[in-house]
């Protein structure tokens, strides 16, 4: 191992980790920092290579991972004439890592094709360059000899509920085919081209396939594998949730953070994006489980339904809100904050916004529930999600927020008014006021202890 660092120079290191070891107890860690006291490079130098060998018809396979979807890790692998000298070191192939923007662990290959010089030490090399850093786990390095009939590359996969789309690369074997498997065995041959979709798959449910080369009667590639779990089915309508039932936040539902921007945001996975509670705090007191999150600095959360498949153009969405500040009865929500409902008829490429509420309508929420009502006109036939956001531009409140009772149905033919208050309390009268966005020209009924108060 060779690291020019000044104060930080452990990079790569061995680990026992089981996190960085693909295979066995062991495996080796990278950190590529853009602290120059971490060096200019890191270079990992394999024994050197004997026999009669030509180099360039060599090889190496690894196996690694970045440690978080955002850190794309490269490396670069070459040839060494001294492996004590990092100046002796040729440049052959680039290894991007984790290009499909995820933690899973993936086999890579660098070539060494083209490489003329008279080093035999092999080497993978990371360098200090851009802006980011990253960090990768590192493990079960081969070194062999290029084979007849080459594995293919960038093998991936997408899902539906029901079906998984493979896609890959094949710039070695003219005139190949190819085999799709898995666990139980071949599922297609003689492919022809280099895409395959897999259908008949059950919803929500991870599965390994595999990609196999077949260059001539006789040979045949290693096969190359690739993860994917397939999406929740659409839920059917109608559609009700209260949380109850979960022990933890439900892989059906999608937990996000990203900007709302009027619904144009693009947010992105997040797992700590909301959180699913049976209490919270002495401010506001849960009935059962619920879906809640503090509007506080600058988190901007989003919690997505499953798609939920619409058999009515005259539907409704309802749900039950609770707000109030940390450690206090009375919400402080600010010009900066956000709580929002908006829905996605595109499997949540794009939303559009249904309720949007400004701080001053989330002041005048209280700790307990308010139910909510917003039409769903027109979506028959379609699969929608809904988005429920909560989040702040700025540091400033610190409020918290509580979602429960999320329920999709017919719109009843008559609807029961919201956001009921009594105000200008005296010993013996007080001021109603409700809200009703659904029942045009409609009459109301006051109830008290004593029976009907008002008619009419």
């Amino acid at each position: 191992r060779l690291n020019n660092g000044t104060s930080n120079m452990g990079y790569p290191y061995i680990s026992s980790s089981s996190t960085y070891c693909h295979t066995g107890s062991r495996g080796l860690y990278w950190y590529r920092s853009t602290t120059a006291s971490y060096g200019d490079y890191q270079i990992l130098v394999l024994p050197g290579v004997g026999g009669n060998y030509v180099m360039s018809d060599l090889r190496v396979k690894f196996w690694a991972k970045a440690t978080s979807n955002s850190y794309h890790p490269v490396f670069y692998v070459g040839v060494m004439t001294d492996p004590t000298d990092a100046t002796t070191f040729t440049y052959v192939d680039t290894v991007n890592v984790n290009t499909a923007g995820n933690t899973d662990w993936a086999e890579y290959i660098g070539n060494l094709t083209g490489y003329t010089g008279t080093g035999r030490y092999v080497a993978i090399r990371a360098d200090r360059v851009g802006s980011s850093s990253w960090y990768a786990c590192f493990d079960d390095v081969t070194l062999e000899e290029i084979p007849a009939c080459v594995e293919v590359s960038n093998l991936a996969a997408t899902a539906t509920h029901n079906s998984a789309t493979l896609t890959w690369a094949d710039q070695n074997n003219t005139g190949a085919t190819y085999t799709v498997s898995d666990a139980n065995g071949t599922i297609a041959s003689g492919i022809t081209g280099t895409t395959y979709t897999v259908t008949g798959l059950t919803a929500n449910t991870s599965y390994t396939f595999y990609v196999t080369a077949n260059c001539s009667a006789t040979e045949a590639s290693s096969p190359v594998s690739v993860n994917v779990t397939t999406a929740c089915a659409p839920e059917s309508y109608p559609y009700a949730e209260n949380f109850d039932s979960w022990t933890s936040k439900s892989a059906c539902w999608s937990f996000l953070s990203g900007a709302f921007n009027g619904g144009a945001g693009t947010p992105t996975a997040n797992t700590s994006a909301w959180g699913l509670n049976s209490s919270y705090g002495s401010d506001i007191t849960l009935s059962g489980k619920a879906l809640t999150m503090n509007v506080y600095s600058t988190y901007q959360y989003w919690a997505v339904t499953p798609a939920i498949s619409m058999t009515s153009n005259n539907a409704q969405l309802t749900f039950d809100i609770a707000v109030s500040a940390w450690g206090s009865a009375t919400p402080n929500f600010d010009a900066n904050d956000t709580v929002a409902v908006a829905i996605s008829t595109n499997g949540g490429a794009t939303y559009t916004p249904l309720l949007v509420y400004d701080n001053t309508q989330l002041n005048a929420l209280s700790t307990t529930y308010t139910m909510v009502t917003v039409p769903l006109t027109g979506y028959s036939g379609q699969d929608v999600r809904l988005a429920f956001f909560g989040g702040s531009s700025a540091s400033g409140g610190d409020c918290r927020l509580v979602i429960d009772n999320v329920s999709v149905g017919d719109v009843p033919a008559c609807s029961p008014v919201t956001s009921v208050v009594a105000s200008n309390i005296t010993a013996n009268s007080a001021t109603l006021t409700w809200v009703d966005q659904i029942n045009t020209g409609a009459t109301y009924t006051v109830i008290g202890p004593d029976g009907v108060v008002a008619s009419g």
